[in-house]
């Protein structure tokens, strides 16, 4: 076989090698953006997660996936009344603790750790 032959072959394999390992790592790693990590999921009469780290500044979201309306209260903020699919985002300044209830539903119960 001529030199000209075998670069080729060699030079195909390694495309197709590195084409295949790029999308395995592409099923493999979930894909979050800075948005949804720093999201709470409202869904089956819950908060998810049900605490929440974040740094000074950043704004968080809740997002009502439930089929039942919500509304996220704390001593800080009040949502208003959030119907399925509709979203309330507040920015947490300062460091500290902050817990939040549903009003619509007082059992359900999160927190905000702000550090």
């Amino acid at each position: 076989m001529n030199s000209k032959i075998k670069i080729i072959l060699v030079v195909g394999l390694v495309v197709i090698l590195g084409g295949i390992l790029v999308a395995l790592n592409r099923r493999s790693v979930p894909s979050m953006t800075i948005a949804e990590a720093n999201q709470v999921s409202i869904d089956n009469f819950s908060f998810g997660p049900a605490e929440l780290t974040v740094k000074p500044g950043t704004t968080v979201t809740w997002a009502n996936q439930d089929s039942t309306s919500h509304q996220v209260n704390s001593e800080m903020f009040d949502s208003p009344i959030l119907n399925q699919n509709n979203r309330f985002e507040f920015a947490f300044a300062m460091p500290g603790s902050y817990d939040y209830f549903c009003a619509l539903h007082p059992s359900m119960t999160g927190k905000i750790v702000v550090e």
